[in-house]
């Protein structure tokens, strides 16, 4: 049986980063910072006491382990000479591993190959020059070019050389056995190659990814919220992504078994555990990057390059403060650091030169900003470690944040004024921009706790069903703050000269409107007789008798409970309701919402 490796890219770091999730430079994949360790497990074990180690690659049977001085180191089954490094070459910058050949990446951009080359996998093809990243499959390898285009040389009895148009905007690619993957800037997947498994088939929608890695027959994709996508061959469970599947920031195909790295550096692995493969060694922490040989694994662990996000305290949002520790590299490598922002490509938003400071920090404008009650909003923001080797750049993960109105408009100025029919509550404009609306609240008794709003309304609260109530007003801005409410304002029915309430015929909306189950129909009667109280259709058509007595001077009211005469429910619409007495006859409309 044969296998494809997983291709690292020299001298990049996965931080420790909540939420994060790796997105790639152009022609680069994540591995880890000098000073690491490297770890084996499975079928072949790694070599012992190899120290400073930045990348891993694992191939069928053999290791790849790369150093912080360029130097590589190789270990495992030799029969073809996949270990045999050219001991003339120095500066390699990425390691990749394929069935029984081998990869480097040269600083100059040059790649070197080693190894079984009967199909052509080690003869790179002339331009050898430009390179940014490397990946070797089973009889075939790929490199991806600084202008973002892949090439591939070697076998290709399925296609797997072939690559799809256009060739261009790449970011990344992994070789499998038959088979190919990259990614685009765009955040779009291409497959090419052996499909017998489905593992070409790109999902749909394919957009949102960052990163990708093929195995034996299956396929595995990185989105940007750190989730894994897996497809393709399943026979032990290798494409099953274990839960929570979140938080991701690297990850490895095998033959049969997968491996990924959270944010937290913890390694995850499934799939088949027959070389007890998916048996990480203890302690399982400080995770940086990932490789997934035939029947064996190799991690690397270092040092963590970080970045985190804090909300601007005291202020109405729009603006974050974005902090991260410096590269173990600055100041001797690395000079400057790009804090970049991910919306369909990455664009830098500010730089700060590296000098030696042990954090660093920057406060950005963003317009993502926490509405309450609504999903929180999130843009990635990665920062970049550039160095004074060219092409040579470290990487955090990205990381999602938001930022956070922290100001809730002012306590309402308030007040109320009585007419003879109608009363206003009113308030001052709160002066500040976020403004959004005010809502006036009532009660019946003095001290009522504040339930669901009265009305909203643009402007002041006109209130025509006019009795002894307490009011109070709140403001809320555009993002969800409330703020405390007003003093409680009191009204009562406005009386004439001799403190009398003034009696007059009239029918006053009903409340609520519009209304389900039920609403209350308020009326006065400036005198004693006959009153009939009736619901009719827009048609015209009498659907319920509420009233039809003597009454007495003064305020009443009727319920309504949506059925008409025989009982029925009406359905949702506008209905009148009409009061007669003594030649006086009013008239309002009503909205039932079932």
């Amino acid at each position: 049986m044969k296998w494809a490796g997983h291709v690292m890219r020299a001298h990049r770091r996965l931080p420790l980063i909540c939420f994060g999730v790796m997105l790639l430079l152009a022609g680069t994949a994540p591995v880890a910072l000098a000073s690491g360790s490297i770890i084996g497990w499975g079928s072949l074990s790694s070599g012992a006491n190899i120290p400073n180690v930045v990348a891993g690659a694992a191939g069928f049977e053999h290791g790849l382990a790369l150093k912080a001085d360029g130097s590589i180191v190789a270990w495992g089954e030799n029969d073809a000479g996949q270990c045999n490094v050219p001991v003339s070459a120095v500066g390699f910058t990425a390691v990749a591993a394929g069935l029984f050949h081998s990869l480097g990446l040269q600083s100059d951009g040059s790649i070197l190959a080693w190894g079984a080359n009967g199909s052509g996998q080690c003869d790179v093809p002339e331009p050898n020059e430009g390179f940014t990243a490397i990946s070797a499959g089973e009889f075939h390898s790929l490199g991806l070019k600084a202008d973002g285009t892949v090439v591939a040389w070697g076998g290709n009895s399925d296609g797997q050389c072939d690559v799809p148009s256009p060739n261009t905007g790449f970011r990344g690619l992994s070789a499998g056995r038959f088979h190919s993957l990259a990614w685009r800037g765009d955040g779009s997947l291409a497959a090419w190659g052996r499909n017998d498994f489905g593992q070409c088939t790109l999902p749909n929608p394919n957009s949102g990814f960052v990163g990708a890695a093929a195995g034996y027959s299956f396929s595995l994709a990185l989105r940007i919220d750190g989730s894994i996508l897996a497809w393709g061959k399943n026979d032990y469970g290798q494409v099953n992504v274990p839960s929570p599947n979140t938080g991701f920031v690297a990850m490895a195909g095998g033959y049969a078994h997968s491996l990924a790295v959270r944010s937290d550096g913890i390694m995850i692995a499934w799939g088949a555990n027959n070389f007890r493969q998916c048996l990480v060694p203890p302690p399982n922490a400080d995770f940086t990057s990932v490789a997934a040989g035939f029947n064996h694994s190799v991690g690397v662990k270092g040092d963590l390059f970080t970045v985190a996000l804090y909300d601007v305290p005291d202020d109405q949002g729009g603006e974050l403060l974005v902090s991260w520790r410096k590269h173990a590299a600055d100041p001797d490598l690395v000079d400057r650091y790009d804090l970049q922002r991910y919306a369909g490509d990455w664009s830098t938003l500010a730089s700060l030169a590296a000098t030696d400071a042990d954090t660093y920090a920057v406060v950005i404008p963003t317009a993502d900003i926490l509405t309450i009650g609504q999903p929180a909003p999130s843009t990635f923001y990665r920062i970049v470690a550039t160095t004074n080797m060219p092409g040579l750049q470290y990487s955090t993960p990205t990381i999602g944040g938001y930022s956070v109105d922290n100001l809730a408009p002012p306590k309402p100025d308030a007040g109320l004024a009585d007419g003879l029919d109608f009363r206003v509550i009113y308030w001052e404009d709160p002066g500040v921009a976020d403004f959004a609306s005010a809502c006036v609240y009532r009660g019946s008794t003095a001290g009522f706790a504040i339930g669901e709003a009265l009305a909203c309304p643009d402007g002041g609260f006109i209130e025509t069903h006019l009795a002894w109530y307490f009011y109070r007003v709140r403001f809320q801005d555009i993002h969800g703050n409330w703020s405390v409410p007003s003093d409680e304002l009191h009204g009562q029915y406005p009386t004439d000269a001799n403190g009398d309430l003034p009696l007059q015929f009239s029918l006053l909306q009903n409340a609520p409107n519009p209304f389900n189950p039920t609403t209350v129909l308020r009326y006065q009667l400036a005198a004693a007789g006959m009153v009939r109280l009736s619901i009719y259709d827009v048609a015209g058509r009498h659907l319920r008798r509420l009233v039809d007595a003597a009454m007495t001077p003064g305020p009443h009211e009727a319920t309504w409970d949506g059925r008409a005469d025989g009982g029925a429910f009406v359905g949702s619409g506008v209905y009148i309701a009409r009061l007669e007495s003594d030649g006086n006859v009013q008239t309002i409309r009503m909205a039932l919402l079932r």
